[in-house]
């Protein structure tokens, strides 16, 4: 984004939102957000993770950084309840360093991967291309 000038916008929310978004990644953006609304008890933007198809523990990879993925990566890590190895995304190019090839997923060592999107649609392909292409398990796929 191109560095624009405090007055340039209408009010001081407007700027700041400009200053989040001008410095910090897609995902690291999302994800601050995500912190936000659950500190301020705002859940619009909050996933429920599938844990009840996961074993405590469990090595898990998740695929998927939009709204989804960033609130599961959140539940992850706060609370340790599982052991993220790897997150990735196909879009990992122009998110943050934090996100892997998919690629990756056929050197990575995982007892679940979690497919974070919302669409059935979207997590059906995701599940096909983890199983024929990458010779995913399929019964290691969780999807709500």
């Amino acid at each position: 984004l191109q560095n624009l000038e405090k007055e340039y916008f209408y009010n001081e929310y407007f700027y700041k939102l400009y200053e989040e978004v001008r410095n910090y990644s897609v995902v690291e953006y999302l994800f601050r957000r995500n912190q936000e609304n659950v500190r301020n008890g705002q859940l619009e933007f909050v996933y429920r993770l599938p844990d009840w198809e996961m074993e405590k523990g469990g090595r898990v990879v998740l695929y998927g950084a939009g709204n989804v993925g960033c609130s599961y990566f959140y539940r992850i890590m706060r609370t340790g309840q599982y052991n993220l190895v790897m997150w990735t995304d196909s879009n990992y190019r122009d998110l943050s360093s934090m996100i892997s090839d998919p690629e990756r997923v056929r050197e990575a060592e995982f007892d679940y991967i979690i497919i974070a999107v919302q669409s059935e649609k979207a997590a059906g392909q995701i599940k096909k291309y983890l199983c024929e292409e990458l010779g995913v398990d399929s019964a290691k796929i969780v999807w709500k």
